[in-house]
């Protein structure tokens, strides 16, 4: 039968036959009478695999079986199956199989032909082969990573790189990035990881990421991309979207389908791939692919990597400015009161903008006019999406009795927030905007505008004496008709 723990090795297509006769021989009420002709129907009419009927199956004669069956689509999974299913480092006599296997799928030319052939032919002893770097376990003259992603098999996918990764402790100079990365085998340029993200096979890809160090791998992955693509052709080609650019990178590939937590998995470590730098053959990045295929939520995301986590600009052009407003703020908030319970789960003394009806609409135009352009400038926004507010407010921060003085960590609900300084800095001591990810907080001038990601944890940080008083914009990115 056609496993590693058996002698006996039949054609694969006697399997069926034989199954039925063993379970004969183990029925526990069968006579002796009968279980002698289920055992000789065992080896009637049954073709053996080898020329003779029964023999001791050797390193070189598994591998010789595995060797043609991987030729072959139909028994491709099972052969592969039955290599890897429980595959150990420890298991010496199937990595001696696998190393056989490796050697004649990856001989190098200085090999002389005739001693190939006769190696392939061999019978030989069970000494495990030597391993190179360059070696790359092959189905149908592909990766065998690559087969099973290409067929969308993500359970069988996950088994070869359990195997090869065992493998690995055994074998270090295999190269697991190879098996992997290696894109040389595919008409249109594909890795397995391509395959895999197209597959959607998110919990193989952190499989992988697990055995990798961003040293290793970061490198490498920027530079695995495809050539010309074309997609599978729908609605879409109406619109001009049916041809994906060649130079498709992982993170391209994400960004056309779609696929935000593949994206958040390939810019963190180890593949930590920079939206930034990465340009497809008609030079766009993985944001602008995004945004062409309408996947607004991965292109908001990439967005928020495109620039650094903070800067300022200088936005109130004349002092005077922020005093008529810091002024006019005061008189309103003096009339009405300030807001203590606007914002339920991190509350701070604010005033909405609207509020403040006389300075709404100049402030507004102001912050599009001078400071939208900047940001969509500094973020690489595309020119058909259009920057929101979704909430503009005064927030006044007092080192007194009953006033707050700070806000703790936390998330805004925008993609980009800022925030413009109304008064002199010289009028408080502390304060600023601590963030978390570079434990640095960030002093601005008055009039100064200090943009960020709203998806980075940052606090109000203590205003030690006296009054700090700030203009705070969250924004939204979107498509707009008017």
């Amino acid at each position: 039968m056609k496993c590693f723990t058996s002698a006996l090795y039949f054609h694969p297509k006697d399997n069926n036959l034989i199954k039925a006769a063993i379970d004969k021989i183990n029925e526990p009420d069968i006579d002796d009478d009968d279980r002698i002709p289920a055992k000789r129907a065992i080896f009637t009419g049954i073709r053996p695999l080898f020329p003779c009927e029964m023999v001791t199956a050797t390193v070189k004669m598994e591998a010789r079986r595995l060797l043609q069956e991987l030729t072959q689509f139909a028994e491709a999974p099972e052969a592969l199956e039955q290599l890897f299913d429980g595959f150990s480092a420890q298991d010496s006599r199937r990595s001696a199989v696998l190393s056989q296997l490796l050697q004649w799928q990856s001989t190098p030319a200085t090999s002389s032909l005739a001693a190939v052939l006769a190696d392939v032919e061999a019978g030989g002893d069970d000494a495990e082969a030597p391993v190179r770097g360059d070696m790359v376990l092959a189905v149908m003259g592909k990766p065998a990573l690559l087969f099973a992603t290409s067929i969308y098999d993500e359970e069988l996918a996950t088994l070869i790189w359990s195997g090869l990764v065992q493998f690995h402790a055994r074998n270090p100079e295999f190269d697991l990035k190879r098996q992997v990365l290696d894109n040389s085998a595919d008409s249109h340029g594909y890795s397995a990881l391509h395959y895999a993200i197209e597959a959607q096979m998110n919990s193989f890809l952190r499989e992988v990421c697990e055995q990798f160090t961003q040293e290793e791998v970061a490198p490498l992955v920027a530079r695995v991309v495809t050539q010309d693509v074309a997609l599978p052709v729908n609605s879409s080609q109406i619109r001009g979207k049916n041809i994906a650019s060649g130079g498709c990178s992982l993170l391209h590939l994400a960004a056309i389908r779609g696929e935000l937590e593949i994206a958040r998995v390939l810019v963190a470590p180890p593949m930590a791939m920079d939206p930034k730098l990465l340009l497809d053959w008609d030079g766009n990045t993985p944001t602008q692919v995004a945004a062409i295929h309408d996947h607004q939520e991965v292109a908001e995301f990439l967005q928020v990597l495109n620039a650094p986590p903070v800067y300022s600009v200088w936005i109130m052009t004349r002092l005077e400015e922020t005093t008529l407003v810091r002024h006019e703020v005061n008189r309103v908030a003096a009339e009405q009161g300030w807001c203590k319970q606007r914002h339920a789960a991190y509350p701070t003394t604010d005033l909405p903008c609207y509020r403040v009806a006389a300075l709404d609409g100049w402030v507004r135009s102001s912050l599009a006019a001078r400071l939208f352009p900047q940001i969509a400038k500094r973020y690489q926004l595309p020119k058909h999406q259009r920057l929101l507010f979704r909430d503009l407010f005064y927030v006044k921060y007092e080192a007194r009795d009953g006033e707050r003085a700070e806000l703790a960590l936390h998330r805004d609900g925008s993609v980009l927030s800022f925030n413009v300084l109304l008064n002199a800095a010289e009028e408080f001591t502390g304060g600023g905007t601590f963030f978390e990810e570079t434990k640095r907080t960030v002093h601005i001038t008055e009039g100064d505008a200090a943009v960020h990601s709203g998806k980075v944890r940052h606090a109000g940080a203590p205003v030690l004496s006296g009054k700090r008083q700030i203009l705070v914009g969250f924004l939204d990115v979107a498509d707009c008709v008017f």
